[in-house]
């Protein structure tokens, strides 16, 4: 199949290969990281936090520096970290995208909702949006909905 392609789409197929054979090897090095290594590594770039060994996901200051760091990075943390209040909380308040991977009880919680608004005004709508973020009592919360639009009047 590939030799009947045009010279660009089989250009663009074993670019493709040649990274996802890039990214395995990767992770096996980042395997054998230490935790000196990771924290250093998540910290210049969250999304490393997919990577690393099963045992760093579930380490609290790890996970903080790389969901700080990059928000969709808090999907890779161990779920007992996402159920953690005062990670979560650290976290939406820096950056709102990580409200997503949350356990679904924090969701509901006032406080948290309240921090990740409060951080940017999207967080609401996102909230509203996709999949429901944030549970409902919440999303008519009148606190909560004045600190979004005080935050971002548009």
């Amino acid at each position: 199949l590939i030799k009947y392609m045009t010279k660009k789409k089989r250009s663009s197929i074993l670019q493709y290969e040649h990274s996802t054979q890039y990214i395995e090897i990767l992770t096996k090095r980042m395997q054998h990281w230490n935790r000196d290594q990771v924290l250093r590594e998540v910290s210049q770039d969250g999304r490393v936090l997919r990577y690393v060994a099963e045992e760093f996901k579930a380490d609290r200051e790890i996970v903080l520096a790389a969901a700080i760091q990059n928000g969709w990075a808090f999907g890779h943390a161990a779920e007992e970290i996402k159920g953690d209040r005062e990670i979560v909380l650290a976290v939406v308040t820096q950056n709102l995208w990580a409200l997503k991977y949350a356990a679904e009880d924090l969701k509901g919680d006032r406080e948290i909702v309240l921090a990740a608004v409060t951080q940017n005004a999207w967080a609401l709508q996102y909230a509203a949006e996709e999949m429901q973020y944030a549970a409902e009592e919440i999303k008519g919360d009148r606190e909560i909905v004045l600190a979004a639009v005080t935050q971002n009047p548009r």
